[in-house]
């Protein structure tokens, strides 16, 4: 009888475990976020750290308790001097589900383009990538959390995502839809902009804006 009894409970735990594996888990209000590296055609690898951007942002969101996932365009190891990024993901394999919040970084330096010229695809080959524009339209109808700094914020601007918003960049970046705020961190909504990314903020001499960008998403989530 005892014999039985220890085979039925087997069955049973063997069952459940069967059913729960099958069971689609949601990852609605985890606490992953995505680092998105902003790349660009061509260059060193310079362009990707910009001083520790993408560094700063993952030491600040781990150290807040978050679980972040790297992911980038191409998915390939970005070297400078000593430090190396291996992205989790490319962003094609991002399911935006699965995370709280969002940010992206500055990176990608570009070609001087004026900003008349900013519809015309060579501004968008300078500045986006296809993929990046793509993830960008995927995180904004779901109204998450996201943050992006100085060349990072034109990823947002043609996904659509700064429609009706304010926003921090240069002022001789005009964004059709939004409206200029300044270039603090500013947040309008679920969206948080700053102008101040390192290498942008060492050129003119401000303050880099990279940890009270990130903090401010990290507050934003924790609402």
């Amino acid at each position: 009888m005892k014999y039985t009894s220890k085979i039925l409970l087997l069955v049973i735990s063997l069952v459940l475990s069967i059913c729960l594996l099958q069971i689609p888990i949601s990852a609605e209000g985890s606490e992953n976020v995505l680092l998105v590296i902003k790349e660009r055609y061509g260059s060193a690898d310079l362009q990707f750290m910009e001083s520790n951007e993408a560094v700063l942002m993952n030491q600040i969101l781990e150290s807040a308790g978050f679980q972040v996932v790297i992911a980038s365009a191409s998915g390939r190891t970005f070297l400078w001097k000593e430090i190396t990024l291996e992205p989790d993901l490319m962003l094609a394999e991002v399911n935006i589900a699965d995370y709280a919040g969002f940010i992206i970084t500055c990176s990608g330096l570009g070609p001087n383009i004026s900003p008349d010229s900013k519809s015309a695809p060579a501004f968008r080959e300078a500045f986006v990538k296809p993929e990046e524009v793509a993830i960008a339209k995927q995180i904004s109808p779901m109204g998450k959390p996201v943050a992006a700094q100085h060349r990072g914020i034109i990823i947002l601007a043609q996904a659509g995502a700064l429609a009706g918003k304010q926003y921090s960049y240069d002022r001789d970046l005009l964004i059709s839809e939004a409206t200029y705020g300044g270039q603090g961190v500013i947040q309008a909504g679920n969206v948080i902009t700053s102008n101040y990314c390192p290498s942008h903020a060492d050129y003119v001499g401000q303050k880099d804006q990279t940890a009270e960008l990130t903090q401010a998403l990290i507050t934003l989530i924790k609402k």
